[in-house]
């Protein structure tokens, strides 16, 4: 990318993982941070695996259990997120009990889980 002259110092550091490092400040342009994440995303796409495991490409649904409720800006964020995935999401908010978040989670694949304790 240096050599083509539009990226420059752009590595991981030296001991962290692979990866991209991406400086922003007062010289770099909305719009150019806008198409770098749109190629981004495209690339991400030309690369990315199959998915694979015994439930590859099997529909999945999340609970989002809160026992104490989540900022609204949170949950549609987490709404997104899952719809972009393709993941239904499956909500038990307010729960009380123990068998009610057992009840919860019987049918899911993943959980996301606000609450001060959880045992099981």
């Amino acid at each position: 990318l240096e050599g083509e002259g539009v990226a420059y110092d752009i590595g991981s550091y030296r001991d962290a993982p692979a990866g991209l490092r991406i400086w922003c400040g007062s010289t770099v342009e909305k719009q150019d941070l806008e198409i770098l994440t749109q190629w981004l995303d495209w690339a991400y796409e030309q690369v990315k695996p199959e998915p694979r495991g015994p439930l590859a490409g099997e529909p999945r649904t999340v609970l989002l259990a809160t026992e104490k409720a989540f900022a609204a800006d949170a949950v549609c964020k987490i709404t997104k997120a899952l719809g972009d995935a393709k993941y239904t999401l499956k909500k038990l908010e307010n729960y009380k009990t123990k068998a009610e978040l057992l009840e919860g989670v019987k049918d899911v694949d993943a959980m996301i889980i606000r609450s001060d304790i959880v045992d099981a």
